[in-house]
């Protein structure tokens, strides 16, 4: 007599073959894994914008004015371009390179006596995250 297993034949050696759902399966929990990585780096890129909206608040906006004039000074002095142009959303690359973010980034410190964490660095992109950030750290509440 021979006898079939439920979901289909045994092969000679009695072993069943894989099903092709845990194939999919494995499949499946390697893209949440691969877009749950991308959604956290995304979340660490835009970090410091989230600081300009929840920290600074709308009653800093004369200041963060003042800031963003003396940043765009700076940036004029060091980088000898037209600051007409340069507002909030202009990247730090689209004016310059790498060496050039940081120089700007030592001067504004200078300035404004304030400390940029060395971890945050990397990730400002953009005159009006460092302009938050810096009005962030002069908060009397960081002080």
């Amino acid at each position: 007599m021979a006898s079939c297993a439920v979901g289909g034949a045994s092969g000679a050696s009695g072993v069943r073959p894989k099903a092709p759902w845990r194939r999919n399966l494995k499949f499946a929990m390697l893209l949440i894994t691969i877009l749950l990585l991308l959604m956290s780096i995304v979340h660490v890129l835009v970090q410091p914008s989230v600081y300009f909206h929840e920290k600074v608040g709308s009653h800093h906006l004369p200041a963060l004015s003042r800031t963003l004039q003396t940043s765009k000074n700076i940036i004029n002095k060091i980088l000898l371009v037209n600051t007409e142009h340069i507002d909030v959303g202009t990247k730090f690359a689209d004016i310059g390179d790498s060496l050039d973010k940081i120089e700007i980034l030592t001067a504004l410190q200078t300035q404004f006596n304030v400390t940029l964490s060395e971890d945050i660095v990397p990730k400002i992109s953009t005159v009006g995250e460092v302009v938050a950030l810096i009005e962030q750290l002069r908060l009397p509440d960081n002080l």
